[in-house]
């Protein structure tokens, strides 16, 4: 029966709110029809201003008859891409297809196997960026030391330049990489090459990307772009000309407009989902959800000179009960007693999850504990062996008077096996350090192999290195002088333990991954080793070998989490010796990096 009361108490508010709710919602029902029709004819009213004021605009006439045509939108980028001919940066940037509907010179009978293009253009602090995903079935690059420019596989830009100018440039590539932007003169010939575009081309299996870097106080809205094809080595004579304008002339030239638009701003400040169309229907500016039965709408024809030119398209979201202050009142009312339920909610939820983040800290620090306490065993047994062999050469001296040399010898090499204990430790300790303060930044993967290789071979001139790069290039965000570090412990490690064989290093891409390994042949790892060698204060070596505290592992593991990345040691399938993996991601968007050192 207590327990009845008890329930019966608890569920009193909500029966309150349930009764207050039902009464809210029937005031709600006998005023909205009304209220909707006074807000969809202030709507239709707004619509009919607007396109009384477009109407009137010679700008808005240029964009609504030209837009789809010969314009290029040029929007805006949250970063700088990569100048590296990739797709990666431009995810985000619209995509335009050209090809059978932009033949601007056709000297063979055109399929759209034999040439199409995705152009993408950007923009960012001070530059225009373009992007040509260029779809060839037969990429003839220039001849090498050859005058032309455009007896091959081409791209040509032209436009009217800050000072009133009219410029035009082909950009050919004897090979992929690097590409120069060179100025083309009113005969047609090559004049120099312009320092301020940067270009990179990029050889793919369809046919060639191509990424430009223009300064923006270079161009103005007159502007146009145009890929060549040229299909055959032996004459090499143009078949193509494709773009949404030609370049012959400054009449030829379409226009460049750099989103957001001057339309388009006017429109994202309005209180309302807004959309503009020209008179064939075509979108634009202005952003609109899908239409929704619950959202209201209004349309208003936009007219100049008697002539209909394109379409206001609006649509606002469903009425609030502004103007009527009781209702509002009771829906305030309402509100506030579900969200104070909702926080009381939120709140149980909140201290639950403060419960479990606290009992996490109690067992990370566990974790911490442990580890100190196993380092500190470790560190005792390492240090004792040089003491007692400076301990016992000391005495000996002693005993023996002038006769001490060997003892001498002995302790002298105690200390140095100590200073380099503690050498080991501070390189350790520096490492962290380095973490902090170096600055991250984009860079190539394969580069700094292949430079690091270079060295090893002349460090170790009695060992044989054998260096292969299945990949071209290899981006990766990160700190590229510790990623080489990190690579120098794995060949020192292979180097040593090798017995007289190749050391072999490979760099591949698996997964969306820079897979880097290196493999030696020699001594097998002991079972179940693997993993405690990464460890700091871990090693396999021989006793009889130099002192060794295992921190070159600790260290290339490190700096491998710090990026992202995994690093594993296992013994090769053939069982000859042990390789070393390092997997790293991909170009990762961040400004931080490993966040679980």
């Amino acid at each position: 029966m207590k327990g009845l009361k008890v329930g019966l108490l608890f569920s009193l508010p909500v029966i309150i709110v349930v009764l207050v709710m039902a009464a809210i919602l029937s005031l709600l029902a006998a005023t909205e029809s009304k209220y909707r029709q006074e807000q969809k004819a202030a709507l239709q009213r707004a619509a009919d201003s607007i396109a009384a004021m477009l109407g009137e605009h010679e700008l808005f006439l240029h964009q609504a008859g030209d837009t789809s045509q010969r314009s290029y939108v040029a929007s805006s980028m949250s970063a700088a891409p990569v100048l590296d001919g990739r797709t990666d940066d431009w995810s985000a940037i619209e995509t335009q297809v050209i090809g059978l509907g932009n033949l601007v010179e056709i000297n063979d009978s055109y399929t759209t196997a034999s040439l199409t293009y995705h152009l993408r253009i950007g923009s960012f602090g001070d530059f225009v960026y373009l992007h040509y995903e260029v779809s060839d079935d037969f990429v003839v690059y220039r001849e090498i030391n050859h005058p032309s420019v455009h007896r091959n596989d081409h791209v040509q830009l032209a436009f009217v330049d800050g000072n009133g100018l009219f410029r035009r440039y082909t950009l050919a590539a004897t090979q992929p990489g690097h590409i120069e932007a060179m100025e083309i003169g009113g005969n047609g010939r090559a004049l120099r090459s312009d320092p301020l575009i940067a270009g990179r081309w990029l050889a793919t299996e369809r046919g060639y990307n191509l990424e430009l870097q223009i300064p923006e106080d270079k161009l103005t809205s007159a502007f146009s772009t145009l890929v060549a094809d040229v299909d055959t080595e032996s004459d090499r004579s143009l078949r193509y000309l494709v773009g949404r304008s030609s370049t012959g002339s400054v009449e030829d030239l379409g226009h460049l407009v750099m989103a957001p638009t001057a339309l388009q701003s006017t429109l994202e400040k309005l209180p309302w989902e807004a959309e503009i169309y020209d008179r064939q229907g075509r979108w634009l500016a202005g952003d609109m959800t899908l239409p929704d039965a619950e959202k209201l709408s209004a349309r208003a024809i936009i007219y100049s000179d008697g002539s209909p030119t394109g379409e206001v398209r609006l649509q606002s979201n469903s009425p609030q009960l502004a103007g009527y202050p009781h209702e509002r009142l009771l829906l305030l009312f309402g509100a506030g007693v579900l969200l104070s339920m909702a926080a009381s909610a939120l709140l149980a939820r909140h201290i639950q999850g403060r419960e479990r983040e606290a009992q996490r800290e109690v067992d990370r620090t566990g974790q911490y504990n442990d580890y100190l306490e196993r380092m500190a065993s470790r560190l005792n047994h390492e240090l004792q062996t040089p003491v007692s062999v400076i301990r016992s050469s000391i005495e000996h001296m002693q005993a023996q008077g002038d006769d001490a040399s060997v003892y001498v010898s002995r302790a002298a090499e105690g200390a140095n096996r100590l200073t380099s204990i503690l050498s080991k430790m501070s390189e350790a300790r520096r490492l962290e350090e380095a973490l902090d303060e170096d600055e991250i930044r984009r860079f190539d993967l394969v580069e700094v192999v292949l430079g690091c290789v270079a060295g090893y071979e002349l460090a170790y001139p009695l060992v044989n290195f054998e260096c292969l790069a299945e990949a071209e290039t290899l981006p990766i965000t990160g700190i590229p002088e510790l990623i080489a570090q990190a690579f120098d412990k794995l060949i020192d490690n292979a180097v040593e333990f090798s017995d007289g064989g190749v050391v072999r290093v490979r760099l591949n891409l698996e997964k969306g991954e820079a897979c880097l390994r290196v493999l030696n042949e020699g001594r097998l790892l002991p079972e179940g080793s693997s993993e405690n060698l990464f460890e700091s204060m871990v090693s396999v070596r021989e006793a009889d070998r130099e002192t060794h505290l295992g921190l070159g592992l600790y260290v290339a593991r490190t700096i491998t989490a710090y990026h992202g990345g995994a690093l594993h040691l296992s013994n090769r399938d053939d069982v000859s010796g042990v390789v070393a993996t390092m997997r790293l991601p991909i170009l990762r968007l961040t400004a931080k990096l490993g966040s679980s050192l």
